[in-house]
């Protein structure tokens, strides 16, 4: 799957994609925005954002979970359904190997 990266929110991105954060309160672009040099409010910017599934709902307000491109999908990194190793990471099989139940474990 992938996602649209519009051309005004590549410079929020990729200093978001750096730092890595889970969650993101909306101080975090808001600092972004003004150190970019972004003209879009904040609000704005978490709009689009939200939009394009680079920012996931939480259940707080103006708080959102980060799904960066290292994780190459829109879902959540904290989703039960999907399979992770010990490290907590999203456990990720050799796509050169057949998928084998064995493989999601």
């Amino acid at each position: 799957m992938t996602r649209d990266i519009p051309t005004s929110m590549t410079g929020v991105l990729e200093r978001l994609g750096l730092g890595q954060p889970t969650l993101v309160t909306s101080d975090e672009p808001a600092r972004i925005i003004t150190e970019e040099s972004v003209r879009s409010l904040v609000s704005v910017v978490a709009a689009r954002l939200r939009a394009g599934k680079w920012f996931l709902a939480t259940d707080r307000r103006r708080v959102w979970e980060f799904t960066p491109a290292v994780v190459a999908d829109p879902y959540s990194r904290n989703d039960p359904q999907i399979p992770r190793n010990g490290t907590g990471k999203i456990f990720k099989r050799d796509p050169r190997e057949p998928a084998t139940d064995r493989s999601l474990s």
